[in-house]
């Protein structure tokens, strides 16, 4: 213990707190000395070294296909990342990006499209990236119980992150999706950060750890090797216009909200898992509206209901979420399709399914890692489950239960 005066004021510094004090020293030149090495990375970018190698969070002993698949994106990452770092290459793949609702460009279309850019010392790179892509095994058996076996396909592709406020002057942070082992000692509070790498003034790549919020907030390209669904990769971006609701809260047939859910099944190899729900509303007319009520009170395409420990996995939760607040009368002519899913920030969106009602079709999407990785209805049946608003209304509730958990919706009285 030591003692300090100081204008008057008497401190007691304890040697716990000198040893915080050194520690956040230490942070702070690791990443003076990272933004050094660096090629004009924006300041507010925080620089967050990896700990451990990158390969030390591919392995997952209980998913043999999901390790392989991490591998292989993986590699074809080292590879990629040496032509990416051209900015001529930005506005080829954040175009195109924009052009698919999974915000992705396949590697395949991107070499095509990137010939007669490429300079001659990125022939051989090419063909590498070429023959790993051509050789690359993206299946992967379903872990879903409802789907457990069923083989799902993949294509590799880059998923542009933050394709919307992406600058194509700026050189692109890449990675190749590697979630951190926040299992690990020291990475606890790393649980849903990737690893990145940076193109240094030294010809190589400075590596650091990334979070959702850095990655959609800067205007560098975030570029991300993915295995992405190829039907949604080759499909031009459905042209819906999703409305934020003009009547709320109507006081004849109340709103709706969500209480009870229980996740029966853990899609994540370490962490916690975020439960979501995306979802929208086929008004009488054919507008579609937003359900989706953030905290902040804006509306958007999906939101957490919440991060479910593993020691949870099975055990009924309570929680209230806001689920519609849409006027949703005249009761059977008005529709509301959802979903709920494990997502994953740095995978690209997967199919959650379509539907077709008062001349509307709405697509649901999620961003998850596998295209099974879903709680409440498969894809395909979506069509055929909107929410039973008169059962609700008349009954206060209503259940939704399969063998990957529970959901209950509720009718609120105003």
């Amino acid at each position: 213990m030591k003692k300090l005066i100081y204008g008057g004021l008497f401190f007691v510094i304890t040697g716990s707190m000198v040893i915080s004090c050194k520690k956040k020293i230490i942070e702070t030149s690791t990443q003076t000395n990272l933004k050094n090495e660096l090629n004009h990375l924006d300041q507010n970018i925080p620089l967050i070294s990896n700990p451990y190698p990158e390969t030390d969070y591919l392995v997952n002993v209980d998913d043999a296909d999901d390790e392989k698949i991490n591998k292989q994106l993986f590699e074809i990452g080292l590879i990629i990342r040496k032509l990416l770092t051209d900015n001529r290459y930005n506005e080829i793949i954040i175009e195109e990006a924009k052009n698919h609702d999974n915000n992705c460009i396949s590697i395949e279309k991107f070499i095509i499209a990137a010939n007669p850019l490429k300079l001659d010392e990125h022939i051989p790179i090419f063909n590498k990236l070429r023959q790993l892509i051509e050789n690359a095994d993206l299946t992967h058996r379903s872990t879903n119980p409802e789907k457990i076996g069923e083989v799902e396909n993949y294509i590799p592709s880059i998923f542009v992150v933050n394709a919307n406020i992406a600058d194509y002057s700026k050189k692109p942070i890449i990675s190749a999706g590697t979630y951190v082992n926040s299992s690990l000692p020291g990475l606890e509070k790393y649980d849903e950060y990737i690893v990145a790498w940076y193109p240094n003034i030294n010809g190589g790549f400075t590596e650091f750890l990334i979070s959702e919020k850095t990655a959609m907030t800067t205007t560098h390209p975030i570029f991300i090797v993915d295995n992405a669904e190829e039907s949604i990769t080759l499909r031009d971006r459905s042209d819906i216009d999703y409305l934020e609701p003009e009547q709320l809260k109507n006081q004849e047939t109340s709103w709706y909200a969500s209480k009870e859910y229980q996740i029966n099944h853990r899609y994540e190899s370490f962490g916690k898992s975020e439960f979501c729900i995306t979802g929208a509303h086929i008004t009488e007319d054919g507008s579609v509206w937003l359900i989706c009520k953030r905290d902040n009170g804006t509306y958007n395409t999906w939101k957490e209901i919440s991060k479910v420990h593993k020691n949870n996995i099975g055990v009924l939760l309570n929680h209230w979420e806001q689920f519609c607040n849409n006027n949703v009368t005249p009761l059977n002519s008005n529709y509301i399709f959802w979903n709920t899913y494990e997502r994953d920030w740095a995978k690209s969106n997967k199919d959650l399914g379509q539907a077709t009602r008062n001349g509307k079709t709405i697509y649901l999407y999620g961003r998850r890692k596998y295209s099974n990785d879903w709680y409440a209805y498969h894809p395909s049946q979506l069509n055929n489950n909107p929410v039973d608003l008169n059962t609700i209304y008349w009954s206060w509730a209503k259940w939704h239960n399969n063998s990957k958990g529970k959901f209950r919706i509720w009718r609120i009285q105003p």
